[in-house]
């Protein structure tokens, strides 16, 4: 089998065997990731309408973010499990201002600048 040498972006070198499919898949998933790069940098490139953010949706959270809302403040909610999420702005957070992320691409495209992220962790 035929080897060769192949420069991606100047800045590492990559062996890829001479089978095309091989080759073709490789491209196919540097453009497929080129994409979703371009994609994140639009996302978070829009101007976000959220003060500030809050990770850890447990009943500390869930009250702080509720206070901050009160208080005039618009908090994005994001949890390491989406469905916590989906529950809260269902439940406690309908009819508020407090916007729901996904993701944690998705928190950081609805902040304000400068990004205000809180992060709390169940002990």
């Amino acid at each position: 089998k035929h080897w060769y040498q192949r420069r991606v972006r100047g800045l590492q070198t990559m062996s890829f065997p001479s089978d095309p499919t091989v080759v073709l898949k490789t491209i196919s998933l540097q453009n497929m990731y080129s994409s979703i790069v371009r994609a994140s940098q639009n996302l978070i490139m829009t101007e976000g309408k959220a003060d500030i953010a809050l990770i850890g949706l447990a009943v500390m959270g869930q009250n702080l973010i509720l206070n901050m809302n009160d208080h005039g403040f618009t908090v994005c909610a994001f949890n390491r499990t989406v469905a916590k999420v989906d529950e809260f702005m269902n439940n406690e957070a309908k009819g508020t201002k407090i916007i729901g992320a996904r993701s944690l691409l998705e928190m950081v495209s609805h902040l304000k600048k400068p990004r205000r992220v809180m992060m709390l962790v169940k002990a």
